[in-house]
């Protein structure tokens, strides 16, 4: 039993060492798989690596950490002046006065061995090599970072920033036209074009443009530009403002809504909010106008919010909401009403609320309550006797009738004076 006690022990031991074992295995191939860096030794090649490794080196004379490759200065107006005699450092502290100028610039080494080049056939060549600089022009502020990285194709990318620390003072920077500038360590420096800065551009060892940074000190490839400190310059206030909701009556329930915004200085109108005030909720349209029918009669209270993009001091947008009382009204919808003769006023769609129709009256005194087409609406002429009216043979009747009194009266006169 003590023996299989001690044979236990003596497993779990060995399991741990086993263990422990691996664990070192790891965490040592994860240590190895991490960035190599080399200690400059002059006259020596202390490098190992025999595929690109950008900046690896620290205690460079004139540089220092490799790593830390973007520095700033003070200008003298020449971004090629020498660095021995103004030299760059990772931040700058500058009273930064309006037409200040400062140099940046960028560092690259292949880190790899030399002899690895081959001639330019070999694996430490590195290719496709390229440089993007980020510069904060045109941007307000008291702090500027800027950040440079160095890639390949067949290389680990680096970036590094530098920092010019202006203080309180609130200015901003420009690029110095023509001044970028890039150089082999032993070769004249060539100018590039502007479009590096906020840009990407090739980088070459032997030939600016190739792409290709052969492993060596005199391979050393520098990037510089010159920017230079301008006044802000002065942003008018931002102007968003509701001017006004006009409503007009299509028909029955039916209203359109107009609305007009003013927005200056940046300001613009990214859409409207239009509540009709009978509880159907907000509804959002870009359109400055719409219409809406109210499902019931009743008072109501509609307006309108105007959204606005407002830049603000960092000249970063913003949505701002504005109303006004000119962008708020009253409506009031009920039935249309007319007045009925002993029943006051009825809902117009009643069937008793009818138009009034207008009969032409009698003029003639004492029969002005009579319609003037009723019969009896007739002047009355004094000593005339009204004929009958016979029809047809009225003229004819007449005459006959006159005619027979006539021979009458005659017959009657002359029997009178025969007796």
């Amino acid at each position: 039993m003590k023996n299989f006690t001690n044979i236990r022990k003596s497993l779990l031991t060995l399991t741990t060492l086993l263990l422990t074992a691996i664990m070192i295995t790891v965490l040592g191939s994860n240590s190895a798989s991490a960035r190599e860096r080399y200690k400059f030794v002059s006259g020596e090649v202390t490098t190992t690596s025999t595929t690109p490794i950008f900046n690896a080196f620290y205690d460079v004379p004139g540089i220092g950490d490799e790593e830390n490759f973007v520095g700033l200065r003070t200008s003298t107006g020449d971004p090629r002046f020498s660095a021995a005699t103004n030299p760059y450092a990772s931040n700058l502290t500058a009273a930064c006065e309006i037409g200040s100028k400062y140099d940046v610039r960028s560092y690259i080494h292949n880190s790899a061995s030399n002899l690895y080049n081959n001639d330019g056939a070999g694996t430490a060549i590195a290719h496709n090599a390229k440089i993007t600089m980020t510069a904060p022009l045109g941007t307000k502020g008291t702090s500027f970072t800027f950040t440079s990285t160095i890639s390949a194709s067949n290389a680990e990318s680096l970036s590094d920033s530098g920092v010019l620390d202006c203080g309180n003072r609130q200015v901003q920077l420009k690029l110095v036209a023509s001044t970028v500038y890039s150089r082999r360590n032993i070769d004249p420096w060539e100018s590039r074009p502007d479009s590096a800065v906020n840009g990407t551009m090739p980088i070459g060892s032997r030939v600016q443009n190739s792409g290709d940074v052969w492993a060596c000190w005199d391979e050393r490839v520098y990037v510089v530009y010159t920017v230079v400190v301008e006044e802000v310059p002065e942003v008018p206030t931002p102007e968003f403002t509701c001017d006004n909701l006009t409503i007009l009556h299509l028909n029955d329930r039916k209203y359109r809504y107009t609305v007009t915004a003013t927005g200056k200085n940046g300001a613009t109108v990214k859409e409207y909010r239009y509540n009709y005030g009978d509880n159907t909720g907000v509804v959002v349209n870009t359109a400055n106008m719409t219409e809406h029918t109210y499902a019931a009669d009743g008072t109501y209270k509609p307006s309108v919010e105007v959204v606005f993009n407002v830049p603000n001091a960092e000249g970063q947008m913003e949505l701002k909401t504005v109303t006004s009382d000119k962008c708020k009204g009253e409506i009031k919808i009920s039935p249309e009403m007319c007045p009925v003769p002993g029943k006051g006023n009825l809902p117009k769609n009643d069937p008793a609320c009818k138009p009034d129709v207008v009969v032409e009256k009698c003029t003639i005194p004492g029969k002005t309550n009579l319609p003037k087409n009723d019969p009896n609406c007739k002047e009355e002429v004094k000593g005339v006797t009204t004929l009958p009216n016979t029809g047809a043979g009225s003229i004819a009747g007449l005459m006959v009738g006159v005619t027979a009194a006539g021979t009458a009266l005659h017959r009657r006169f002359t029997l009178k004076r025969n007796k």
